[in-house]
């Protein structure tokens, strides 16, 4: 017998597998693509579609797990590769883009582009599923050309 718990989570996760063809020819159902000078890409380990994703949407990049805690990620990661300016992508929960757009400012990168995958679920204390990008902030014009062609 099915419980209702496992229902909704094949729900969950048949939304976000028939998200994967949109995502993977140019988010938001082809409307955007991905730049190619993306450094790094983050997925979150609280959502098990979210590696797979990650992983069709950015094929050849560095993808690397977000496991809850940012600390160790930013401190071994993408603090030296801010400092570069890198151009850095993802599909986290909300709240974790939260905290790197705070992070960002201070390299003076900002969030360029980003939409919601799946929507959060307050009930089950769940954030939303969100695809990202992080640039420097001044290459706004160079990288919303290349995102929006």
């Amino acid at each position: 017998m099915i419980t209702k718990r496992q229902f909704l989570q094949s729900g969950v996760v048949g939304t976000l597998a028939a998200s994967v063809p949109a995502l993977a020819n140019g988010f938001a159902n082809g409307l955007v693509s991905v730049p190619g000078d993306v450094t790094r890409v983050l997925h979150d380990t609280r959502f098990p579609a979210s590696k797979a994703l990650a992983g069709s949407v950015f094929m050849a990049r560095n993808v690397s797990p977000v496991t809850g805690d940012l600390t160790s990620l930013w401190r071994d990661t993408l603090m030296g590769s801010w400092q570069q300016q890198a151009i850095t992508a993802g599909i986290t929960g909300d709240d974790v883009l939260f905290c790197l757009t705070q992070f960002s400012r201070d390299y003076r990168l900002r969030v360029h582009w980003q939409t919601e995958v799946s929507p959060a679920q307050p009930d089950r204390n769940i954030p939303a599923l969100v695809a990202w990008l992080i640039a420097p902030a001044s290459q706004s014009t160079n990288i919303m050309n290349e995102v929006i062609s």
